[in-house]
């Protein structure tokens, strides 16, 4: 019975094993057969095209889906899918947070960046009372 496994999990054979599931592991170890262990030592033991981490787990490669930026060899995890940003070295398209890989580059426009944008104003006209202006979106007017 549980009281009989000082260590470990009582699984639901009875049997004493070190987990039942991946969240009776520690640190970024996996329950495989009972056992926690690391998911990989060597790119060999992940899928194809992933790679082993220095943290012993399989990442995946630009382009390719994921739930987290830790799932991700290179770049972030946006809309579930592993993307490079603007300026980093690309084979394809789908691997760049714009969908463009120019001449082995992501190209495209980045978020944010410096300068006035193409519809700013620099006249001299100023905004009305009561109106606010953001770096990039709509003007909205306060209502009082």
């Amino acid at each position: 019975d549980a009281a009989d496994c000082a260590t470990g999990v009582c699984n639901d054979t009875g049997q004493c094993t070190s987990c039942v599931v991946t969240a009776d592991c520690q640190g970024n170890k996996q329950c495989e057969n009972g056992s926690c262990v690391f998911e990989c030592q060597a790119d060999n033991e992940c899928a194809a095209d992933e790679t082993c981490s220095a943290q012993n787990t399989c990442l995946v490669p630009a382009g390719a889906a994921c739930q987290a930026d830790a799932d991700c060899a290179a770049g972030t995890c946006v809309n579930a899918k592993c993307v490079l940003s603007v300026g980093d070295a690309c084979t394809g398209d789908n691997q760049c947070v714009n969908n463009q890989c120019s001449n082995g580059v992501c190209v495209g426009p980045s978020s944010g960046g410096s300068g006035p944008s193409s519809g700013s104003s620099r006249g001299g006209s100023a905004s009305p009372p009561g109106t606010t202006t953001a770096a990039s979106g709509p003007q909205c007017r306060i209502i009082e």
